[in-house]
């Protein structure tokens, strides 16, 4: 039986995923490598291109499936050329890959690129704005106004201005060119949707911390499941398949009315949350998606 293959940065907050794809993919008789991505070597000639990984060459036929974890390490380098070159390699040698075409058609899966296609699709996001170079003038958001760096996570990166001068700092302090701007939602809580093969497999709530507005569980948040409502199944379902994700964690927060909007599509989504708070396994049904186990 071909083997499975994990490929992560080398650093102990994202070990769980792995570590639980590995254990559920024993029980089905199914060894799985895992690779560093900082271990990799290349000889690149006019022979073609060597893989390496820990000075041994790679041998890709020997894997049936790869999951591709994140290549962003916690003090900010991002090994996706790299990444992405992997992909391209590896399923050019028939192993599959979840979210392997979305991998290749977004190289950098920030928050702006994903509210103008959610927008475009007609899908409801939070009323937002963007400007390359910071205009408080056009500003069409009330205060307070929520700003995120497109390329943050895990509730990094996420401020809110109650004023123009806040605004002003916390812009710079992102970048104008990285920052998101949008309408703060009083709720204090949101909701994540764990979506395998275009199905939604579960739901948890995450609640802020008391006077707070951050709700990500990596933020101090707390988890608890809810169920599955046929309107967050509908919109997370849409928009893992509008953006060609086998595999995704999808966040929909509501305004005070109820109405819901999706917030962000995660396509590493860590799920050791998701797991304590709902009792899915994600693994399992991880494991049996990609392998047909």
């Amino acid at each position: 039986m071909k083997k499975g293959l994990i490929i992560t940065v080398n650093e102990s907050q994202v070990f769980y995923e792995p570590e639980r794809i590995r254990e559920e993919a024993k029980k089905k008789g199914i060894d799985v490598d895992w690779w560093f991505y900082e271990d990799f070597e290349l000889e690149i000639n006019q022979q073609g291109v060597l893989w390496k990984n820990r000075s041994r060459r790679c041998d890709f036929s020997q894997y049936r499936w790869a999951i591709v974890r994140s290549s962003v390490k916690d003090n900010g380098v991002n090994h996706a050329d790299l990444k992405v070159s992997l992909i391209r390699s590896l399923m050019a040698t028939r192993v599959r890959v979840p979210n392997g075409k979305a991998f290749l058609e977004y190289l950098r899966f920030s928050k702006l690129v994903q509210h103008i296609r959610l927008a475009q699709a007609k899908v409801p996001v939070v009323p937002s704005q963007f400007m390359c170079i910071f205009n408080p003038k056009s500003l069409k958001i009330p205060y307070p106004v929520i700003v995120k760096n497109t390329y943050g996570s895990q509730g990094k990166y996420v401020s809110k201005a109650a004023s123009p001068t806040v605004l002003r700092q916390h812009v710079e302090q992102y970048n104008p060119s990285q920052s998101l701007l949008q309408q703060f939602l009083p709720t204090g809580e949101d909701y994540r949707i764990i979506v395998i093969q275009g199905k939604a497999v579960g739901a948890m709530k995450r609640i802020a911390p008391h006077g707070q507005f951050i709700s990500n569980i990596s933020a101090g948040g707390f988890a608890q499941p809810v169920p599955l409502s046929s309107e967050l199944k509908k919109l997370s379902e849409k928009a893992a398949k509008l953006f060609h994700l086998d595999f995704c964690g999808v966040d929909i927060m509501c305004d005070p009315e109820g109405i819901p909007y999706v917030l962000e599509v995660n396509r590493h989504p860590q799920f050791q949350g998701f797991e304590k708070a709902t009792g899915i396994n994600v693994a399992e049904k991880l494991v049996t998606s990609v392998s047909g186990a």
